[in-house]
């Protein structure tokens, strides 16, 4: 134990030598000694940040993987190297970034791959070691890169000789088998049979999506062939090997297509051939005056430094001394990052974001450094700059930034986790789908009422609730057609949520207005009524208008005046439908009007009469005696007639000058005694003195909220 102590000691002492160029691998021992040395540190990522860190790192390393092609020493050493610094701490280190750079060290050129491959293929591996090199194999086809594309189709052709899932081992197997996926998911999107496939449209259209640059090429954007995508029950059907690396693919180019369809739309807007509100700056007469690098503090993405002749008016016309100030504040003019597509004489050559400079922006001329998207347009930009001086940055608002990242992510993925379940219908799903309609019918009534009694006690948010009707011009306030699923989730959520108190739940139905209204049209009735929108008085008015209108009728002043205070009185009352209640209204006034016109009450054949739409309307007039006559027979109530009497008084009053009763008359009490003293019959009557004195009915029960008002 302590010998093997005072060793890792002195290996620890000769690995720091090796990297910091005090000794040097210039023997197949001095190489045997760096691996072991290696693998005695504290981890593979301190390991390989040590690697990295030093300045003879790398060329350690790549000296010792090449410093003999024996079996044994592949055995011994370089592959148990290679497979300690591959675990998966060290791959966690940036993304992966730092495994890859002394990947690319070991492997690149690939004298030492190929000694290994030649040992695999020969059969001379025992288990652990062709372990190690499928887990090698899995790691390099796994980079997204371009370093290892030679390798890569190396391999594949050991392995097609020598295959790994018929290997002994069980993780050698495992490696195999996903190896063998990522190849599929690589280069099966090449293998398409359509006419009008992938690749050969522009300079930009490639049948890897790997090779597909995420900003478009000049010839990209003038190229008038449509884009190659596939559609989804083409991706479904497709053969389960190259099910996912197509459903990659098809993401890819059809969210591209997204960004690019905005893309135009905003230059042709900037450039003026489509009209549109946004108002675009476009900076011309760029020259090249040098390139920016950065600064000793902080470098950066090498960008060209442009000066500018025209586009900055706002700030070349303020003396220089207050420019510095003016971007400042204004961090809007000229954001840093903004994106802008470069041009000259009218064509496109690229695409570049504006670093933010204030010093450089201050000067006369503005200075502007312009960050390019790729060499290939720097290059075009610098010639095009040379030979016509006329070259111009036109800044758009495309929302690149939020594409970028998804884009590049959706590139680089070559593992779709859970892909047999997301992109392979297995045997039950295909007979569920193929189940006929009315089997499932009836589901959606069930489902909802589940989440609805899951949601006693909190609160049911259902975002864009439009989408549960199911016609195409709902967003329009028309019809549509309709989809009986949709339909019974609302009939549903109708039929069980009642917006009465108690019912202990909170439904909350979220979407742009317009979509909304459109939707209260055209789905259940009843919807209106449980879930109310605001309508004015006013409105009302004219709903009730136009409804005794389509239906025939005509109707008195005072019978008009008689159903509007009907229906703001009903308000209070929970479900308050608004043009539902004014069907409701009319339904039972048609109702009394027809009873009064058999008995011949009335000759009026087709208008209604305040009696139709209420029978006591003239309640309001006669309240001081109806007061009295209610406490007529209740001893001891002087006092509660008299309150109420000048409560009335005061109703009258204030409606009279134009302002709200419930303003300055209570209508919250307690009622306190022992049981039997008539405080639920004093209340009944209060709540009948309220009905007729205010503009709008109070619920006839006891209230539990308190007041200082006290009986």
């Amino acid at each position: 134990m302590a010998r093997d102590g005072v060793r890792a000691v002195r290996l620890k002492r000769i690995f720091n030598s090796f990297l910091y160029g005090k000794r040097s691998v210039s023997n197949t021992h001095e190489a045997e000694v760096f691996f072991e040395a290696a693998k005695v540190q504290t981890s593979p990522s301190s390991c390989l940040e040590a690697i990295l860190a030093s300045p003879s790192g790398l060329d350690v390393v790549k000296s010792s993987v090449r410093a003999s092609a024996s079996l044994q020493f592949v055995s011994d050493h370089v592959l148990p190297f290679l497979q300690y610094i591959c675990q998966t701490e060290a791959k966690a280190l940036c993304e992966g970034m730092l495994l890859h750079q002394l990947m690319v060290a070991a492997w690149q050129p690939p004298t030492a791959w190929n000694a290994i491959q030649k040992h695999y293929v020969a059969g001379s591996f025992a288990e652990k070691d062709a372990e190690a090199f499928a887990g090698l194999c899995f790691e390099i086809v796994t980079y997204p890169g371009p370093e290892f594309a030679g390798m890569t189709r190396d391999f594949e052709k050991a392995i097609k000789t020598r295959p790994f899932t018929k290997s002994p081992g069980s993780k050698t197997r495992e490696l195999g088998y996903r190896t063998q996926k990522v190849l599929q998911t690589r280069s099966s999107s090449n293998n398409v049979d359509e006419v009008d496939g992938l690749g050969g449209r522009h300079d930009n259209d490639f049948t890897d999506l790997r090779q597909i640059s995420i900003y478009p090429s000049s010839d990209e954007l003038s190229s008038t062939i449509p884009p190659f995508y596939r559609l989804a029950v083409q991706v479904s059907q497709s053969d389960p090997a190259q099910r996912t690396a197509r459903h990659l693919d098809n993401q890819f180019r059809l969210l591209r297509e997204d960004m690019l369809a905005e893309l135009r739309d905003d230059i042709s807007i900037a450039t003026g051939k489509q009209k549109g509100k946004r108002r675009s700056q476009i900076l011309k007469n760029l020259v090249p005056v040098g390139i920016n690098t950065g600064d000793k503090v902080r470098a950066r993405q090498c960008a060209l430094r442009v000066s500018v002749g025209s586009g900055l008016e706002r700030l070349t016309k303020l003396p220089v001394d207050q420019r510095k100030k003016f971007l400042t504040e204004n961090r809007s003019f000229l954001p840093h990052q903004a994106f802008g597509a470069i041009s000259s004489n009218g064509t496109i050559l690229g695409f570049a974001f504006a670093v933010r400079n204030i010093d450089d922006l201050v000067r006369n001329p503005a200075l502007l450094s312009l960050s390019f998207c790729s060499s290939e347009t720097m290059e075009k930009a610098l010639s095009n700059a040379i030979q016509s001086q006329n070259l111009e940055s036109t800044l758009v608002d495309t929302p690149v930034f939020a594409y970028e990242p998804v884009l590049r992510r959706l590139r680089e993925i070559t593992e779709l986790p859970l892909d047999k379940h997301l992109l392979q219908m297995e045997d039950d799903d295909a007979e569920q789908r193929t189940q006929p309609r009315w089997a499932v019918l009836g589901q959606s009534e069930k489902q909802t009422n589940g989440i609805l009694a899951a949601t006693v006690g909190k609160v049911l948010v259902i975002d864009e609730a439009y989408g549960l009707y199911g016609g195409g011009a709902a967003s329009k306030g028309g019809g549509g057609f309709s989809d009986p699923y949709k339909v019974a989730v609302m009939d549903t959520i109708v039929a069980n949520v009642h917006s009465t108190p108690g019912d202990n739940r909170c439904v909350l139905l979220l979407g742009y207005r317009d979509q909304m209204e459109g939707m209260f049209q055209n789905v259940n009735p009843g919807l209106s009524r449980r879930l109310p929108l605001s309508t004015a008085p006013t409105d009302m008015s004219k709903i009730l208008d136009l409804k005794l209108k389509q239906q025939g009728f005509g109707v008195t002043q005072t019978a008009k005046q008689v159903a509007l205070d009907m229906i703001e009185r009903a308000r209070s009352r929970p479900n308050f439908g608004n043009a539902g209640e004014v069907d409701i209204l009319l339904n039972g006034a048609k109702a009394r009007h027809q009873t009064r016109l058999t008995a011949c009450e009335t000759l009026r054949v087709s208008t209604l009469e305040a009696l139709d739409f209420d029978e006591d309307h003239g309640r309001t007039e006669n309240a001081e005696t109806n007061v009295a006559q209610l406490f007529r027979d209740t001893i001891g109530c002087e006092r509660i007639v008299a309150m109420l009497q000048g409560y009335q008084q005061t109703a009258r009053t204030t409606k009279n000058l134009g302002l709200d009763p419930k303003e300055h008359v209570p209508f919250n009490f307690i009622f306190r005694g022992p049981p039997g003293t008539g405080k639920t019959t004093t209340a009944r009557k209060m709540g009948k003195v309220h009905e007729w004195t205010r503009h709008r009915s109070l619920p006839v029960k006891q209230l539990s909220t308190f007041r200082s008002e006290t009986l």
